[in-house]
């Protein structure tokens, strides 16, 4: 198994941030908006064409007063990168949606607490996801 991690190669619109990376010989559009989606794409074109979906993140987006202070944060209530297998795991794709999501969202983004249980707002961790957080949260650190 190879350590391949994505590499910035194209910044695309202005609507919503779209940006086109390379791994290995294959481009993926991860598009940040409300939500998160990724695709496969042909190449690295405004003009691509998409060959299938790899996953996505879903955000929840919340307000909580802190003191005198409104905070913004977006909660992660479904994440998933493996609709076209788990070779698109551990790539740096995850890390780079939540990067994307904060600096255009103007929030920090959260998860759920519990694994392998669903929380009352929907969000839970399973799979890999539990692991994801935890990288996601030392970075921070």
């Amino acid at each position: 198994m190879t350590n391949l991690k994505i590499k910035e190669i194209l910044d695309l619109f202005d609507e919503c941030e779209s940006v086109i990376y390379q791994l290995g010989n294959e481009y993926i559009l991860i598009e940040v908006g409300d939500d998160a989606y990724v695709y496969l794409i042909d190449k690295p074109s405004i003009r691509h064409e998409v060959l299938g979906k790899i996953g996505g993140f879903i955000f929840s987006p919340r307000i909580e007063e802190e003191g005198s202070e409104e905070v913004r944060y977006y909660k992660v209530t479904s994440m998933f990168l493996n609709e076209l297998g788990d070779r698109f795991l551990r790539k740096g794709i995850g890390s780079e949606i939540v990067r994307l999501k904060e600096e255009i969202g103007e929030g920090r983004v959260i998860f759920g607490e519990k694994a392998d249980v669903k929380n009352n707002d929907g969000s839970g961790l399973i799979d890999s996801g539990p692991a994801f957080v935890e990288a996601m949260y030392a970075k921070r650190r």
